[in-house]
């Protein structure tokens, strides 16, 4: 029971902090992505001592219907958190979870403040006043 709690702590953790870091910036980020991998962890060393067990009680039915399951379960949730923790620790380097990418308060909805030019972009009004004369 100890392993099913563990594995959805880990696979919500990431989903949550994702979630929170949105609506204002966390002051210690990693630390949900070190815990899920933590608990992660948990899960699969607290299988791998059940499969212990039940050697030493020489239930080798037991360990023979299960094992399956168990390292399916473990590769599966072992994955996702992999998978969720990478996403969230990608949004959180690319600034994307902090609003940093919102449009400012100052302007009215639908309006953003206009991009400035490259290098190798001519403006518009330069084009214009070439193409008159």
């Amino acid at each position: 029971m100890l392993s099913v709690i563990a594995i959805v702590a880990a696979l919500v953790l990431p989903v949550a902090a994702l979630l929170r870091n949105r609506k204002k910036p966390l002051k210690k980020p990693f630390t949900f992505s070190a815990l899920s991998f933590s608990l992660c962890l948990a899960s699969v060393c607290t299988e791998l001592y059940t499969i212990k067990y039940r050697v030493q009680i020489k239930d080798i039915a037991g360990i023979l219907d299960t094992i399956d399951a168990v390292l399916l379960l473990c590769l599966v949730a072992s994955v996702a958190v992999i998978i969720l923790n990478t996403v969230y620790l990608s949004f959180l380097s690319s600034g994307k979870s902090t609003g940093k990418d919102a449009p400012a308060e100052d302007a009215p909805a639908g309006e953003t403040e206009p991009e400035e030019a490259s290098a190798g972009d001519a403006p518009e009004e330069t084009v214009s006043s070439e193409q008159e004369s």
